[in-house]
């Protein structure tokens, strides 16, 4: 079980950064200075963001369940944290970001899934990686920076809001990168 754990840790993680980096490809058209990724949930690229999203979260929890089946009493905040971080980005997943025309309740629903993945995220990157190897430790401590940066951004700070885009670009890139790092680890 611990091994089919850390495989799809490593799949999901590395099939959604196939997808998203095919999606920039793919539209153009969407601003990745200012917009999240989310945004290629809208159109003709839905599913595709959909099965990235989807892909993510199947990755989160096969981290979990690689943690508690491979470390010795695992943080039990970190292991619930990366959990919720799962929750999270299947509520991006199912309530894609709202188009002009659509309900007005997704974008709240939306934005609150992103926020608990983000923070979820990298809380418990950071707690984990106090009982793993090096790497996972400077790769969950870049992304608790970058989520702090990140918000920061989204609140208004000057400067950091003209660039959110790539911000949250970043902070995925980060759990995408713990993932894979953990997840070669529990595989050594």
């Amino acid at each position: 079980m611990a091994n089919i754990a850390t495989a799809l840790t490593i799949s999901g993680a590395a099939t959604f950064a196939i997808v998203v980096v095919w999606l920039h490809v793919e539209r153009p058209d969407l601003n990745a200075r200012d917009k999240g990724i989310s945004h290629y949930a809208v159109g003709r690229t839905w599913a595709a963001m959909t099965a990235a999203f989807v892909a993510l979260a199947l990755g989160l929890a096969g981290a979990v369940v690689a943690t508690i089946a491979r470390i010795p009493s695992p943080n039990a905040a970190g292991v619930v944290a990366l959990a919720s971080a799962g929750v999270g980005v299947l509520i991006v997943a199912v309530v894609p970001v709202a188009g002009a025309t659509e309900a007005a309740w997704r974008a709240p629903a939306h934005t609150a899934g992103a926020v608990v993945f983000f923070v979820a995220a990298a809380l418990g990157a950071l707690l984990l990686s106090t009982q793993l190897a090096r790497p996972a430790g400077q790769v969950a401590t870049a992304l608790v920076a970058l989520v702090a940066l990140f918000f920061i951004g989204m609140a208004g700070a000057p400067g950091l809001r003209t660039v959110r885009g790539w911000l949250q670009r970043g902070c995925v890139a980060l759990i995408v990168a713990w993932l894979v790092v953990v997840g070669w680890q529990f595989a050594s």
